[in-house]
């Protein structure tokens, strides 16, 4: 009879060293924790100890961590879900670093580049009581996740992820200015609040807000009528007007509005390229800020543009005189963009699908084109110049 012996740590057989579950995420340990038995087998009927017939833990093979309930990935490190296919898939949907410098999947899970905090996984750094429960969206700066506390209460969790190494902007400098924006526009009741200080996890960084359910402006877009799509715009027009005290918000489009339910008001959200007017908030580089066809050209420039239009195959829809880059924004790019999104619900196109070259046939009401052709002037001189002065020309129709 060969007498038993330790198992080794990491939950291999003692007397062949092979692992007991081979390819699996989840080791058992070399002891049951209450029976102190050695396991020298695979555990079976639910992970119970031969011995004692208790639950034995599982332990991320990579990082320690003990699994949570069945789950099929480490909740900590990330590694199950996020290897081999399934991480290049998921990385290339969310990924800046994948996307745009065409990193592999190993490449990815280096620190270049921080993987997304899982589903069912605990929001880090003090805030583990809340429990990821779905990717509500995702943009170039990184994704927003729906989390969840212990008491049901329900908020929306920004993941700022790294940027393409070749970005001329600074990341922390980045979210050091969404922080600023949104302590300032904690003065706007139409802006989306935090509810709790930003914070940061190694080279991922972190901002909490509260959760608001509806739906944005693009989502409604085919069942706004012209009267709503003008209620909405004044409810719009009021709140810049406010935030034009301190900030210009640069990046105005109908995905950055939500619609309460029952349309009971709107709410402002995403302040990452917010331009501040007090001397404190970061100073973008010239490079594309914002959304052409929401922003007016100058935001963007001849150069980018013509780049853009390129790769959107819009090229044809391009003014023939387009003017050059204007690093500083006015409250009159905000009156254009809310001009964009007024047209976006009274003709049902994207404004990126007409990168300027603007048809306002569509717009039955002479009133409305009038309001909508002037906010959307190539011209800067002649747009409204001031959200007060786009409201009083709105509350006239």
């Amino acid at each position: 009879m060969i007498p038993k012996t330790k198992a080794p740590a990491g939950g291999f057989d003692p007397q062949t060293g092979k692992r007991l579950n081979p390819g699996g995420l989840f080791d058992p340990p070399d002891k049951c924790p209450k029976c102190r038995n050695a396991i020298n087998a695979p555990l079976k009927n639910g992970n119970r100890c031969p011995a004692c017939n208790r639950v034995v833990p599982q332990e991320c093979k990579n990082c320690g961590t003990a699994r949570v309930e069945n789950a099929s990935y480490c909740v900590s490190c990330g590694e199950g879900e996020f290897t081999g296919a399934a991480l290049k898939k998921r990385v290339a949907k969310i990924c800046p670093v994948f996307k745009t410098a065409g990193h592999n999947s190993e490449r990815c899970q280096e620190t270049v580049c921080i993987k997304p905090l899982m589903i069912g996984g605990r929001v880090p750094n003090g805030q583990s009581h809340y429990i990821v429960q779905k990717i509500l969206g995702n943009g170039a700066m990184g994704i927003v996740d729906l989390v969840k506390d212990q008491n049901g209460n329900l908020a929306a969790l920004k993941e700022i992820r790294p940027l393409d190494a070749s970005s001329a902007m600074d990341p922390a400098l980045l979210f050091q200015n969404e922080k600023q924006a949104m302590a300032w526009f904690r003065k706007i009741p139409e802006a989306v609040r935090p509810v709790a200080p930003a914070f940061e996890d190694g080279f991922a960084r972190y901002i909490l807000m509260e959760f608001i359910p509806g739906e944005t402006f693009e989502q409604i877009v085919d069942r706004v009528n012209p009267r709503v799509a003008v209620q909405l715009s004044l409810q719009l027009t009021d709140a810049v007007s406010r935030a034009h005290n301190f900030a210009i918000l640069r990046d105005l489009k109908s995905s950055n509005v939500m619609r309460l339910p029952g349309g009971k008001g709107i709410k402002l959200f995403d302040f990452g390229f917010v331009h501040m007017l007090n001397a404190g908030g970061y100073r973008f580089p010239p490079i594309i800020l914002g959304t052409p066809g929401f922003g007016p050209p100058e935001q963007f420039g001849e150069k980018l543009l013509r780049s853009f239009a390129r790769n959107t195959g819009n090229g044809h829809r391009l003014p023939l005189f387009l003017p050059t880059m204007d690093t500083d924004p006015k409250p009159h790019w905000d009156t254009y963009a809310i001009g964009a999104i007024l047209y976006h619900h009274l003709t049902k196109t994207h404004p990126a699908e007409m990168l300027y070259g603007w048809e306002f046939g569509g717009i039955a009401d002479h009133g409305l084109r009038q309001i909508v052709s002037k906010a959307l002037s190539q011209d800067p001189s002649s747009r409204y110049q001031t959200a007060t002065d786009l409201l009083s020309a709105l509350r006239q129709v």
